[in-house]
């Protein structure tokens, strides 16, 4: 047959379309961000209202300074997320300022009990650990931090001071959270009872003036 009369053969266009595997892959990968996120908020907003009761108890913080130091933490946490700082970021200010590692003191707190902050149970699967352990351990870090900072800049507190709050935390947590001889909850009811303060909101779902939004820029700083 002449090679005229022969029929081109079309050339096989390559298939750039995603495959149904890729697909949920991505859907996959993207709940688990989400996930680790919402769990960064929960250790994040737990280890701060743990943080603001040690400054009451330890150190004879009232009312009046509680929500300072919350609503200025608050602000600081919304304004590093605007230009960029991350919890990185703020555990190196941490050191350099007020010659403490707060990401090593962090992990003075078992394990297990870091995950009870987090709202997580201990992962079945292996290499979840290293994600869980550091997602935990870091949001955990910059609730501290963020406190820290505003001690030693509005309430003027030197380093001992800053490395004692420090201390009476990661104790605090280790002798009665870890332990099972108190939960978050009576933290919160400690709070209400004490000084009035509230800083997860009142009952009819407003927002009081100690209360935290935790969002984006919370996690994200």
């Amino acid at each position: 047959m002449s090679s005229k009369l022969t029929r081109a053969k079309r050339k096989k266009k390559p298939n750039y379309g995603w495959m149904q595997a890729e697909i949920d892959a991505i859907g996959t990968y993207q709940s688990r961000i989400n996930w680790m996120s919402k769990m960064s908020s929960k250790a994040y907003t737990n280890i701060k209202e743990i943080s603001l009761w040690v400054l009451h108890d330890k150190f004879g913080f009232g009312l009046k300074r509680l929500n300072r130091v919350c609503e200025k933490v608050q602000s600081a946490v919304i304004k590093n997320d605007q230009i960029g700082i991350k919890v990185d970021h703020m555990i190196i200010y941490c050191k350099k300022k007020m010659d403490i590692d707060i990401y090593a003191e962090c992990k003075r707190i078992p394990r297990n009990a870091r995950y009870q902050i987090a709202g997580i149970d201990h992962p079945k699967n292996p290499r979840d650990m290293l994600d869980y352990t550091q997602t935990a351990t870091l949001a955990c870090s910059l609730a501290i931090c963020m406190v820290c900072t505003e001690l030693q800049e509005i309430e003027k507190f030197s380093k001992k001071q800053i490395r004692n709050f420090v201390n009476e935390c990661i104790a605090l947590i280790n002798d009665y959270l870890a332990t099972g001889y108190i939960t978050q909850e009576d933290v919160t009811a400690i709070l209400k009872k004490e000084v009035k303060f509230d800083m997860r909101g009142g009952e009819d779902g407003k927002q009081q003036k100690g209360s935290a939004n935790m969002g984006k820029s919370d996690i994200n700083s």
